[in-house]
This record gives structure tokens, C-alpha cells and sequence, in this order.
């Protein structure tokens, strides 16, 4: 049972990692263990799940769709926040601008904490614990889940100063 849906949103994203991991290893201020990692295993789970044969797995196509998807709608206010960041002069100038920024760093905050470390649990946690998963795809989805949860913890003390 293929999910059409869930299978662009995987392409797209095993291109998208493939292209930060490009960049994060080309650009030293993106550059580190942690999302070099991040892209790799991001990646590689894409890949697994797309090439994956095996019809027992195919509830994984479903779970893409939330992991590959959803969780990437906390990225567009950062994605904001970072664009507008390096435009010091224009955020000075602009008091729609430096509003926007403003409300893009709680936004974030409060999106993916709800997202990325509460609703990922939820979906993540009962997936795991199946034990039906290959052992590339459980290592990607616990490795992954540790993740959120590190950001978790650093955008909660980040949150009130940032």
C-alpha cells in the first residue's frame, strides 16, 4: 500500500537533506558534528522508508507525512527570524519588519516545542516501542527523537532571553 502523498513529501525531503548536509558541510557556520548527523540520519530515514519493499512497513509512509512534514512548519517562523536577523539595518528602520521578528522567535519557540518535543513524542514513542522496525529505521527514529529533544531543552532556555 503506497501512500502518494507521503512519497513526495519524502523525496522532497531526502532532497532538501541532501542539500543542508551539502551546505552545512561547505559553510563553517553551519558546520557541525551535531547537523552533520542530523542530515545524515534525516536522510538516510527518508531513503529507508521510500525504498522500503517490505509491505509490513508501509504504516511508515503514514508516519512520514507527519515526521518529513508537519514538524517542518516549526522551521518557517526560525527560517524568518534567521533571514531577518542579518538585515540589522532594515529591522531599525522597518517597524513592521522588526514586529514580524519579533513575533517570529516566540512563534518558534512555542511551535516547536509543541510539535517537536510533545506531539513527536506521541507519534515517535508508540512507534518505537513496536519493535517491528528495522534496526536502521529505530536507530534513525530514536537518534532523531534525542535530537528534538536536546533542541527542546536549548529553545526552552532560549525562549525567554533569545
Amino acid at each position: 500500500m503506497e501512500v502518494p502523498t507521503a512519497l513526495i513529501v519524502l523525496e522532497v525531503n531526502l532532497a532538501f537533506q541532501v542539500y543542508d548536509l551539502i551546505a552545512t558541510l561547505l559553510l563553517s557556520e553551519l558546520r557541525s558534528t551535531t547537523m552533520v548527523a542530523h542530515h545524515v540520519v534525516a536522510g538516510g530515514a527518508a531513503y529507508l522508508v521510500l525504498e522500503s519493499q517490505d509491505e509490513s512497513l508501509a504504516f511508515l509512509q503514514l508516519h512520514s507525512l507527519f515526521f518529513f512534514g508537519i514538524t517542518e512548519l516549526s522551521t518557517i517562523p526560525l527560517a524568518i527570524h534567521d533571514g531577518l536577523k542579518k538585515c540589522p539595518q532594515l529591522l531599525e528602520a522597518s517597524f513592521i519588519l522588526n514586529t514580524i521578528n519579533e513575533i517570529s522567535k516566540p512563534l518558534f519557540a512555542l511551535s516547536f516545542l509543541f510539535i517537536r518535543v510533545f506531539w513527536w513524542a506521541l507519534v515517535a514513542l508508540p512507534i518505537i516501542l513496536t519493535g517491528k522496525l528495522p534496526a536502521a529505521v529505530a536507530f534513525a527514529l530514536v537518534f532523531m527523537t534525542g535530537l528534538q529533544w536536546m533542541w527542546g531543552y536549548k529553545v526552552q532556555v532560549w525562549a525567554p532571553f533569545g
